[in-house]
């Protein structure tokens, strides 16, 4: 079985390094790579993106999830 890691929905995370953000959505595409749908505070302004999985890390130590595949 198939199994790809994600940062789970709710999830603090860091986007390009420094801007400080939460997961709202996960995306599997069809060729297994992994978009995200962040939002994050910039002043008075809510932004909200979807993500390529390079631009996107984990901020702390809150767990990946692993999902399977048959």
């Amino acid at each position: 079985m198939k199994t790809i890691k994600v940062i789970s929905p709710d999830s603090k995370v860091l986007i390009a390094e420094c801007i400080k953000g939460s997961v709202n959505a996960v995306c599997i595409n069809r060729c297994g790579s992994v978009d995200y749908q962040c939002s994050w505070w910039n002043g008075d302004s809510r932004n909200l993106a979807w993500v390529s999985s390079s631009e996107v890390r984990p901020d702390g130590s809150q767990p990946q999830t692993s999902i399977g595949f048959k």
